[in-house]
């Protein structure tokens, strides 16, 4: 057996519970709320769970998305026959289609409301060696605190998301808010999260890292 599982007093418990995800699907109800209310459509609240019409786009997309949905729940605690089916999340089709929407979106930068300095997204995936092939994709956030760049996983991240919400439209690529040099920003902290990478990703053996999406504070007129 101890061949098997190793030598448990060696294994860092208080290091692996830093490590482990805070959220649940609950943190997940705020982007899909929003995902559908890009196309006009109203999320309702029921006692028996959320209920709304799917957005034409949506059905476009997969053929498996139906007109309307009720019942659903971002409670992975529901049982029963119609659980699977009722509870949204990741794997859901109506979830997924909304994700995968999300991110074919061309925009790469936009301004939020609550958010007091630059924070870049960052996609993280490992490289296998012989390959070429990218699996394993993580995704982290740089948060520019007091002018140190300050490196978030991705359950952080999500959790700040959930605080704060879109000023106006997304800015469109190319379009350059105020006098700042975004690009000098996005550097700074992509360079700065690069130079730790081993470290924030550890599980991967050839990491690599690349922007996804910057984020800043409202742009003054």
């Amino acid at each position: 057996m101890r061949q098997i599982c190793g030598d448990v007093a060696r294994f860092d418990f208080q290091q692996v519970g830093k490590a482990l995800t805070r959220v649940d699907l609950g943190d997940l109800e705020r982007f899909f709320t929003l995902a559908a209310g890009r196309h006009h459509r109203r999320i309702f609240k029921r006692a028996e769970g959320i209920e709304l019409r799917a957005p034409d786009a949506w059905k476009a997309r997969s053929y498996a998305v139906r007109d309307k949905y009720d019942g659903l729940v971002f409670d992975r605690r529901l049982r029963g026959a119609t659980a699977a089916s009722r509870v949204l999340g990741v794997g859901h089709t109506l979830f997924d289609v909304a994700l995968d929407e999300a991110r074919s979106l061309p925009v790469r930068m936009a301004a939020l409301d609550g958010l007091e300095a630059p924070l870049l997204i960052v996609a993280v995936e490992d490289e296998v060696t012989g390959t070429g092939s990218l699996v394993r994709r993580l995704i982290f956030g740089v948060r520019d605190v007091a002018g140190e760049p300050t490196p978030m996983r991705d359950w952080e991240l999500l959790r700040l998301l959930n605080t704060i919400s879109p000023k106006g439209p997304a800015i469109t690529p190319g379009t350059k808010p105020g006098a700042a040099d975004l690009a000098a920003v996005v550097n700074r902290l992509h360079d700065a999260f690069v130079s730790g990478l081993s470290a924030h990703a550890p599980a991967l053996r050839q990491p690599l890292a690349w922007p996804e999406m910057l984020l800043i504070p409202p742009i003054s007129a």
